[in-house]
């Protein structure tokens, strides 16, 4: 009986531990649009919502010709780039190239501990002076399984045109030297987009999600409009292996379980014996 007790305490540890380390797995990349609206820029300041950090962040400037915020060249950030191995919350750099014209975009790349930007104080600048900018109002944030929730931060209404979620990527997605580029298997998404839930009202939260199925990775990307303006985000990230005390835990229960067996048995042989 106390080996049976010792199991059952092991296997809600193991649960509810494996379940935090899911949820808080620590980095995932984003990507999304940034919009010098105002006039011409030459710097960008980024911030985290409360509690995030900041890892590696670039920004690329975008090809007009081509639709929902694609980079001219995905080889390398050509306006910015920069890293932090502890994190940092905040960050402001110089747009190379001279900067951004009046409406042109940018695409912001960066890896945090599962926080969003904060597009209430991320802004860009022109010598000092705050330049108007719009960053898309939908704020993703990713759960366990995984679960991606789309909110939207705006005022208006938002719709959703499109949604891909990859697993088996073979780029790392959390590998702060590439544009990451999903390649993936297509992995089934949950509930599927439609008339019924393509638009998010303002203060409202769409959430989606899909099976892993053994991935190491895994990627969520969508398309949205947004007063007129369409926006690609995605979010990406490895799955977390068990730690190895967790795995220690596993072994202790999995012998816990053999001595449980041994002992009935022994029993069950104890009992069958003639007197």
């Amino acid at each position: 009986m106390h080996g049976l007790r010792f199991v059952t305490v092991a296997a809600t540890l193991i649960c509810t531990l494996g379940l935090e380390q899911q949820a808080k797995a620590g980095k995932v990349l984003y990507q999304q649009c940034a919009n010098s609206l105002g006039g011409p820029s030459n710097s960008f300041t980024g911030v985290l919502m409360a509690g995030g950090l900041f890892y590696s962040w670039a920004g690329y400037s975008i090809n007009a010709m081509k639709p929902g915020c694609v980079p001219n060249n995905a080889i390398a950030p050509d306006l910015f780039s920069g890293s932090s191995g502890p994190g940092v919350n905040n960050f402001s750099s110089a747009l190379a190239g001279g900067g951004l014209m009046t409406g042109q975009m940018m695409k912001l790349n960066f890896i945090s501990n599962d926080t969003p930007i904060d597009k209430n104080a991320s802004m860009f600048y022109n010598n000092g002076n705050m330049v108007g900018t719009k960053i898309g109002d939908a704020v993703t944030s990713a759960k366990n399984d995984p679960i991606i929730d789309i909110t939207n931060g705006g005022s208006s209404a938002i719709t959703l045109d499109d949604i891909t979620a990859q697993i088996f990527n073979s780029e790392d997605p959390l590998n702060p030297s590439i544009f990451f580029v999903p390649d993936g298997e297509d992995a089934t998404v949950t509930p599927t987009l439609s008339v019924s839930n393509e638009t998010i009202d303002p203060g409202d939260t769409a959430e989606f999600t899909f099976q892993l199925d053994g991935s190491p990775n895994w990627s969520f990307e969508y398309t949205y409009t947004d007063q007129g303006v369409m926006y690609t985000d995605l979010l990406a990230s490895d799955v977390p292996e068990p730690s190895a005390w967790q795995l220690a835990i596993i072994g202790l229960a999995a012998f816990a379980v053999g001595c449980v067996w041994d002992s009935r048995r022994g029993f069950s042989r104890r009992i069958r014996v003639p007197r």
